[in-house]
């Protein structure tokens, strides 16, 4: 037994795959493509390797998610203020702020006469 899970753990690492190379996945697509949280988002404005295979209706999705957890960043924080100078404040402002951005690049590459 100890060999099979070994060569089905060789498998999953040469065939990598969802999440394989530490990027989280924060949802899918309509299509099934996974959307990644990417933490720079200077990275991601340039088309991510991740997202090269993405339609325009993939992207308007990624987009879409990215602004519902804009407002989610937002609202789980019952404390936070725009000017708040606490961590877990400023800790909100960064998601906030990265999935704002992140929907707007999204948003941009959805627009069919945009290229890709």
């Amino acid at each position: 037994m100890n060999n099979e899970l070994k060569k089905a753990f060789e498998i999953l690492l040469e065939k990598g795959g969802e999440g394989s190379r530490g990027g989280k996945v924060i949802g899918h697509t309509k299509s099934g493509k996974p959307i990644y949280n990417h933490r720079d988002v200077a990275v991601s404005y340039n088309i991510h390797p991740d997202y090269k295979d993405f339609t325009h209706e993939d992207h308007s999705d990624a987009s879409k998610l990215h602004e519902k957890l804009t407002t989610e960043a937002l609202t789980s924080d019952p404390d936070f203020t725009w000017h708040g100078e606490s961590e877990k404040n400023k800790e909100t402002l960064v998601k906030y702020w990265h999935h704002q951005n992140a929907s707007a690049h999204h948003a941009r590459l959805s627009n069919p006469k945009d290229s890709m």
